[in-house]
């Protein structure tokens, strides 16, 4: 699962071992940039809030964490690559591990010409707290493999289109509004919060809402949002072409990176 030579367990930096995986594991998983983490505390949140809802309990100290992970970079010499944490609970433990994994980010072509999506009929059945599934990763990749996509769309008994297998997904409309499926039916990525708050500020029109499969061919646009891809334009999905370039797509994308080059200077003034 880890890369590298060295990794976090509990609140200390070991050499690298071999981790049994629990049944039961709540996991996160952030971007380094440069050597700094991005979003840290609004991940640290989400990890709170699903170790809460999976019935977990372990006592995190946020600002030990910060200085561990920042620590666990710079002895793996790590500028930019993602970090999973996590804790695994077994009968008579539970132990917290940290450390940095393989990592794909698009090139700049997919950024320029958009990816391709592929519908998956599943549902998560938590789909809030960010624990692993196993089943639901594998029939995701074979999904993809198979189609030669990008990522694959889940879609739920009712053929309202949720998220994506590790992204959340967003669209526009006609009107061209930013539609994107509720919180309480998805995985509340934090790339996909950071959106929503930006859509606000900037006052641009947006809808929280799932997408019909039967809408897809009204759709003038789409795009993924998660910690690797960051904002990645779709250029099709299933069977159907999208346009691009959308500017209100450029502009969702520059002000993220505005906003991660923000989060940047906050944490190194916060915690370092």
């Amino acid at each position: 699962m880890f890369e590298f030579s060295y990794i976090v367990r509990n609140d200390s930096i070991v050499d690298i071992q071999p981790l049994e995986v629990s049944k039961k594991q709540v996991y996160e998983v952030i971007r380094f940039i440069d050597g700094l983490p991005v979003f840290f505390d609004e991940h640290f949140d989400r990890f709170l809030s699903s170790c809460a809802l999976a019935g977990v309990s372990y006592g995190f100290d946020r600002e030990l964490l910060a200085k561990l992970l920042v620590g666990l970079a710079q002895k793996n010499g790590v500028q930019s690559c993602n970090l999973k944490y996590l804790i695994n609970v077994f009968e008579d433990s539970v132990d917290f591990y940290a450390g940095f994994i393989g990592s794909h980010y698009p090139s700049d072509e997919m950024y320029r010409k958009g990816v391709s999506v592929g519908l998956l009929y599943e549902e998560r059945n938590n789909p809030n707290a960010k624990i692993l599934n196993q089943g639901l990763r594998s029939r995701a990749d074979a999904a993809i493999a198979d189609g030669g996509y990008y990522e694959v769309a889940l879609v739920n008994h009712q053929q309202k289109i949720t998220e994506g297998s590790r992204s959340n997904l967003f669209f526009i409309d006609g009107a061209a509004a930013v539609l994107t499926a509720p919180l309480g039916d998805v995985l509340g990525g934090i790339t996909r919060q950071v959106i929503l708050e930006e859509l606000q500020r900037l006052n641009l029109p947006f809808v929280e809402r799932a997408v019909g499969v039967d809408e897809l061919g009204e759709l003038m646009g789409g795009f993924i949002s998660g910690t690797s891809p960051s904002v990645l334009p779709i250029a099709q999905i299933a069977e159907h072409h999208l346009s691009l370039p959308i500017p209100i797509v450029e502009v969702i994308s520059q002000c993220y990176q505005g906003r991660i080059a923000h989060d940047r200077a906050s944490f190194r003034h916060k915690y370092l």
